[in-house]
């Protein structure tokens, strides 16, 4: 299996291009580290790893979860964000 890192690397690529070219590195920074600190709970990735819970689901909650904590970013408020948060609840 792949080692989380190396997973990881081409969907962290694909971000700061993004927020790069827009010229909003600082934004997608912040929204990031929010979304870490909230990722970083075992009992939400219990819940989003949950067969019963799916996709479209895990990504409303994840956009009203982060929009309540300031991540602006991945709170849907943003079409790149939002999509962004699809690929990954996807993959």
């Amino acid at each position: 299996m792949a080692d989380n890192n190396t997973v990881a690397r081409p969907y962290a690529q694909a971000i700061f291009e993004v927020a790069d070219s827009a010229g909003e590195l600082a934004a997608w920074s912040e929204s990031l580290a929010i979304a870490g600190q909230l990722l970083g709970n075992r009992e939400l990735i219990d819940f989003l790893g949950d067969p019963a819970v799916s996709d479209p689901q895990a990504l409303e909650f994840l956009m009203g979860l982060f929009s309540a904590a300031g991540c602006d970013k991945l709170a849907g408020g943003d079409k790149k964000g939002s999509n962004f948060l699809k690929v990954l609840i996807e993959n």
